[in-house]
Parts: structure tokens; sequence; C-alpha cells
């Protein structure tokens, strides 16, 4: 759907990226979670592949360098206020630790 404003057609969005964070119309960082928590997981899921020494020192090194920031980034703005949302960030964190064969029974 489009609007007109003094002669200029305008598209209406349901959402918006800003400097990397992406919002809702009711201001709501859902998706931009669902993203940075998308992108993590693939991180982790290169790392799986293509490490072949996966122990306690090897893992925090990585998660740390090429996994943390995605879901990090811009969370002073967007910070997970809704249950449904932490977990998502959460299961990330839980998945980098079943990459530790020592500590991977571990709940």
């Amino acid at each position: 759907m489009q609007k007109d404003t003094n002669g200029t057609t305008l598209d209406i969005t349901h959402a918006e990226k800003d400097l990397g964070v992406i919002s809702d119309e009711n201001l709501k960082f859902h998706k931009h979670i669902g993203n940075a928590v998308n992108k993590a997981s693939r991180m982790l899921g290169l790392i799986r592949k293509t490490f072949a020494l996966l122990d306690e020192t090897t893992v925090p090194r990585l998660f740390t360098a090429m996994v943390r920031p995605h879901p990090e980034y811009g969370n002073v703005i967007w910070r997970p206020r809704y249950r449904g949302d932490k977990l998502e960030v959460e299961k990330v964190q839980r998945r980098a630790t079943k990459l530790i064969p020592s500590i991977s029974h571990l709940p």
C-alpha cells in the first residue's frame, strides 16, 4: 500500500532498519532478535564444521570472537524484554556449550 504526500508517493513499511537494528511500527525488536539469533546459529554451525578440535579453551574464544557479537549488537537499544526473545538468545549459548565434549551432557 502507498500513500501520497504532496505529490510524492511513499511506501508503507512494517519494519525499519536503522543503524543495523530492526524495529517494527510498535517499536518491538522481535525481527531484529530473530535475525541476530539466526546469524549466530549459522556461525556456530560454521565453527562446528570447520574446527576439528573443540575443547574448553577453543570454543569460548571462538564464541566470544565470532558468535557473540551478532546477538549483542545494539543490545542497549533492543535489550530482550520479552521472555521468548530471551530464550532465543539463550539457545545460542546453550548450543555453543553443547560443542564442548566434556560438558555437552550438562543441562
